[in-house]
């Protein structure tokens, strides 16, 4: 006898008609699984995983903003102490 225990796949996030990413996702079968549920869990973990990349970007880019902020005020402040 062969039993499924775990189901799983990948769930494309799609933006005007073409695929940004896939996330995988999968969970352990429970005796009160259901397809529309896996589907919702499945859909809200992608969700979850593409914030937390969103939120990655944007304060990868305040950073490096501030880096370049910082480089900009040292080489001008630089340059005036030298005239």
């Amino acid at each position: 006898m062969c039993s499924i225990e775990n189901i799983g796949g990948d769930v494309s996030i799609n933006m005007g008609g073409k695929t940004l990413a896939t996330v995988s996702y999968r969970e352990v079968i429970a005796p009160d699984f259901t397809l529309v549920g896996y589907e919702q869990r499945a859909k809200k973990h992608a969700q979850c995983v593409i914030d937390k990349i969103v939120k990655a970007a944007l304060q990868q880019a305040a950073l490096d903003s501030n880096v370049d902020a910082i480089l900009e005020n040292a080489i001008s402040a630089r340059s005036q102490s030298s005239c």
